[in-house]
């Protein structure tokens, strides 16, 4: 953990570092980074560990008041993010659909909105509705607003709750 409260991550890229450090001043809430596992280059054993302490640390949280899924919009849908998101709902856990790189277009393959659609209708098969989501872009900002906006709404209602 650095002093500023943001746990050093080796390939963590400087705009998600900056932005981390400025949610965790403005918030003075924790922002925790669970490890991904869509493309974690480690042991089945390992990635089988992971899952299984972040859904742990999901159902017993008391505290938890959203969990941001993290869906990289450049790439066509991955298995990984549709089985967490049918997840949280089935677990009955508040959570967002960050879409990130959404500047990102991939030489080969649909671009970022074409990708979004086909993993919302994937969606549809387990949600009547949609669950709540935003469109960002660390390079152009598209998004941070929006982002910034719902977590202090998140704060405000988990302040009113305590």
């Amino acid at each position: 953990m650095s002093i500023d409260g943001c746990a050093r991550a080796p390939r963590l890229s400087l705009a998600l570092r900056s932005f981390a450090r400025s949610l965790v001043r403005s918030f003075a809430r924790y922002l925790v980074d669970l490890p991904g596992i869509g493309y974690a280059r480690t042991s089945r054993e390992n990635i089988e560990m992971w899952n299984k302490f972040t859904r742990e640390f999901f159902l017993h949280r008391e505290t938890l008041v959203n969990v941001f899924l993290l869906v990289d919009s450049s790439i066509e849908p991955m298995e990984i993010d549709v089985e967490s998101a049918k997840w949280f709902g089935e677990s009955e856990i508040p959570f967002t659909i960050v879409y990130t790189k959404m500047d990102k277009k991939k030489k080969k393959g649909a671009g970022s909105e074409e990708n979004i659609a086909a993993f919302e209708e994937r969606l549809l098969e387990w949600f009547e509705e949609l669950p709540r989501s935003v469109r960002t872009s660390s390079r152009e900002g598209v998004g941070k607003g929006k982002l910034l906006g719902l977590i202090s709404e998140m704060r405000g209602e988990w302040m009113m709750d305590r």
